[in-house]
């Protein structure tokens, strides 16, 4: 993710989400990058955790209780990066699309390959479709897993806002 952030020019906007975020270690490392950044997670504890943290070390965190499955409470084209790891739910990538300014980056990937977990992996194609009309695919990696019938993928993408 170090790599790929080295990349972008920064910032597009000032503001970035971190989505679900955990115990920030993303955010951090955004935070460190220029941002100001809304960490979103539902686990309240976890977002706790986060806001001490950022409290004391000093870094521009914002926790908000957000479920990715749902709406989130952010306004449109207000973001200038959306970062997602570790992470599957279907349609999310349409709607954070949304939240990103024009020149805005969205950047993708699931969850790693380990055991049984290629089940809640997508299927093949179905994060490209996802991707659609909102933003401009820069890079897009599909990883097989699980048994070849299946069609599961791992997914990293780099996409920008037109």
């Amino acid at each position: 993710m170090r790599e790929c952030l080295s990349t972008i020019p920064r910032p597009v906007c000032g503001w970035a989400l971190d989505l679900p975020c955990g115990y920030g270690r993303h955010a951090r490392l955004l935070a460190t990058l220029g941002y100001q950044v809304l960490c979103a997670d539902i686990a309240a504890q976890r977002l706790t955790t986060l806001g001490k943290q950022s409290r004391r070390n000093g870094y521009p965190l914002f926790p908000i209780q957000a479920d990715a499955h749902g709406a989130l409470p952010v306004a449109g084209a207000s973001l200038g990066l959306v970062l997602i790891t570790d992470f599957v739910a279907s349609g999310l990538l349409e709607r954070v699309a949304e939240l990103l300014v024009p020149g805005g980056y969205l950047l993708y990937e699931t969850f790693s390959l380990r055991g049984q977990n290629w089940r809640g992996l997508p299927r093949r194609g179905d994060v490209r479709g996802e991707l659609g009309h909102t933003v401009e695919t820069l890079v897009y990696r599909e990883t097989p897993g699980g048994p070849p019938e299946e069609r599961r993928v791992r997914v990293r993408a780099w996409a920008r806002r037109s």
